[in-house]
């Protein structure tokens, strides 16, 4: 599966996570895993920051299973959002690269980040992430997810 490699050192206002839009089917519906932080009132999809020289494909699988407890088969590099955020008074600039990738087992109960992880048909989880999100615009990737998906099972 082709993927971007990042450069490495970063800037001190670069920041590159990776992550994914897991999927299920579910009683003949696809479903997607997204996650709920009741502190912001917010849905996400799972990522989490890169680490110097790792792999974009290893830390979302590894991100995955640390914040949701499921174990997944990535099956396609869907592309980055970029989005802008301050901290310490400095604007960083954030990308996330996202996989499509398919649920193969729940095997722990994931961090305790997210107040709520649950998999949701297509239109709900759209409906969440785009009103109620915060810095990402994350349902953009989930409908090229969603696209992705089927165009592989024709």
């Amino acid at each position: 599966m082709e993927q971007p490699t990042v450069r490495f050192p970063l800037k001190p206002n670069e920041h590159i996570s990776s992550g994914t839009v897991v999927y299920r089917d579910h009683e003949g519906t696809t479903e997607y895993l997204i996650m709920y932080r009741r502190k912001t009132d917010s849905y996400h999809l799972a990522k989490g920051t890169i680490h110097e020289h790792e792999p974009l494909d290893y830390r979302a699988r590894m991100e995955t299973l640390e914040e949701t407890g499921y174990d997944v088969l990535l099956t396609d590099y869907l592309g980055s959002l970029k989005s802008v955020f301050t901290r310490d008074d400095m604007i960083i600039h954030k990308e996330t690269h996202y996989f499509l990738a398919e649920a193969v087992e729940k095997v722990s109960e994931g961090d305790d980040e997210h107040d709520e992880v649950a998999f949701y048909p297509f239109d709900e989880a759209i409906n969440k992430l785009a009103h109620n999100s915060i810095f990402e615009s994350e349902h953009h990737v989930l409908k090229l997810a969603h696209k992705r998906r089927f165009e592989r099972t024709l």
